[in-house]
């Protein structure tokens, strides 16, 4: 697929805490993508002040699971038999692995 574009600032994209925990998932080299409502905000730049910032991964939600562990980030196993868990960063920001 060849990208067309780029999306405008995205307001949850300067959120500390994100940036950090992706670039530890980037540096154990998971391939990790934006999905669901977090694109479609940054579409239609229809922020909310609460992110829920959905993101898909290339590991198993076990794999995943202790991951956070290692990183000592918070993990909620939301749907594990769908493939989502919930990561809680600074006690407010959630991401979702698909």
């Amino acid at each position: 697929m060849k990208p067309v574009g780029y999306l405008n600032h995205k307001p949850w994209a300067a959120e500390e805490a994100l940036g950090l925990f992706i670039h530890k998932l980037a540096k154990k080299g998971i391939t990790l993508r934006f999905v669901g409502g977090a694109v479609r905000d940054a579409i239609t730049e229809d922020f909310d002040t609460q992110f829920d910032i959905d993101l898909a991964v290339d590991i198993t939600p076990d794999e995943m699971i202790a991951l956070c562990l290692e990183l000592e980030v918070q993990v909620i196993p939301t749907g594990l038999k769908y493939g989502t868990v919930t990561c809680v960063l600074d006690k407010k920001s959630a991401l979702h692995s698909v």
